[in-house]
């Protein structure tokens, strides 16, 4: 993770620049599995920006993404399940198979990705 000294913003990839202020950005000793520091940084295209809950398999964060300013909930994998590739092929199996029923009642997976350390993610809809 990389943090721009100017505006804070905190970056999952190896951004060397800010897409804010184009200030070089700083190496990073936060935590990602602390939500506090995860608050700001942004995943692919999507910005976190709070901790919505945590369950066995991964904690879901409240994002948005960063184009179009839509906000979405975004499932990260529990880093100690990434090096699992079993739990890591159920983990996109669960966002797939949602797609596959297809009811109103059932929350849309909208995108996958990985971070840059590894860890599975997947966004879906987010709902009040």
């Amino acid at each position: 993770m990389r943090i721009c000294p100017k505006c804070g913003s905190r970056y999952m990839r190896d951004e060397a620049f800010c897409n804010n202020d184009g200030a070089r950005t700083d190496p990073a000793t936060a935590v990602m599995d602390d939500p506090s520091q995860l608050s700001g940084a942004t995943l692919g295209t999507y910005v976190i920006q709070e901790l919505l809950g945590v369950g066995g398999m991964g904690k879901v964060y409240k994002a948005e993404h960063s184009l179009l300013g839509r906000p979405v909930a975004l499932k990260l994998l529990h880093e100690e399940l990434s090096t699992r590739s079993d739990l890591v092929q159920r983990f996109f199996n669960e966002g797939r198979a949602v797609n596959q029923i297809r009811h109103e009642n059932i929350i849309d997976v909208t995108d996958f990705g990985t971070t840059p350390d590894g860890r599975s993610y997947f966004v879906m809809e987010l709902l009040d």
